[in-house]
């Protein structure tokens, strides 16, 4: 699989079915929130929304793009998103102080839990999102919406839960890492894994 000719695709608000009403309160649904700081995913997908209402690519071809896309599949690559979740977790309040200073979850040890990380031209890891597929081992959304996951499973749905998603504060703005994460979650879920 070449990455260059799957990390970025185009897509405009008339390639989709969706009536302009929708995506425009979408996008003032996201504007209107305040007291908060926006995330680094917030502030991609605000953009991305504002682009798509306003008919606009959100991502093309047209230059190189500045990211790649792997699976972290390093203790290397995995700690430093472990770091990167907790720092901006814990900068907006989504998690608690640890000794370790990392974010891990008991489903990052299940070998089938996929971390997809992003790298800069640097080789900076900027972004990443976790893919938590539902057999063999319990989704963490399964807490909360057992019942709702449990009527899925019962018509023999597969299920992949995108979890652990966090974008590095140097790239909030960027529409791209968000467009790429997205687009390689979908590929490794459908395309790999059969879901």
């Amino acid at each position: 699989m070449k990455q260059d000719n799957l990390s970025v695709f185009n897509l405009r608000s008339n390639d989709l079915e969706l009536p302009n009403n929708q995506s425009n309160q979408a996008a003032a649904s996201i504007r209107n929130r305040q007291g908060k700081s926006s995330s680094g995913v917030s502030i991609a997908i605000k953009s991305s929304i504002d682009s798509f209402v306003k008919g606009e690519s959100l991502a093309t071809m047209e230059k190189p793009s500045k990211f790649t896309i792997k699976v972290a599949n390093t203790l290397e690559e995995r700690d430093a998103i472990f770091q990167l979740a907790y720092q901006v977790y814990l900068e907006k309040g989504y998690v608690k102080e640890n000794d370790q200073k990392r974010l891990i979850n008991n489903y990052d040890a299940d070998a089938d839990t996929i971390i997809l990380i992003v790298k800069d031209l640097n080789n900076k890891i900027v972004g990443s999102a976790t893919l938590v597929f539902d057999d063999p081992s319990m989704l963490p959304a399964e807490k909360i919406y057992a019942d709702e996951l449990k009527l899925l499973k019962l018509k023999n749905e597969k299920i992949v839960e995108i979890s652990r998603l966090v974008i590095d504060p140097q790239f909030r703005n960027s529409k791209e890492i968000l467009v790429v994460l997205f687009n390689y979650l979908y590929i490794y879920s459908y395309l790999v894994k059969n879901y």
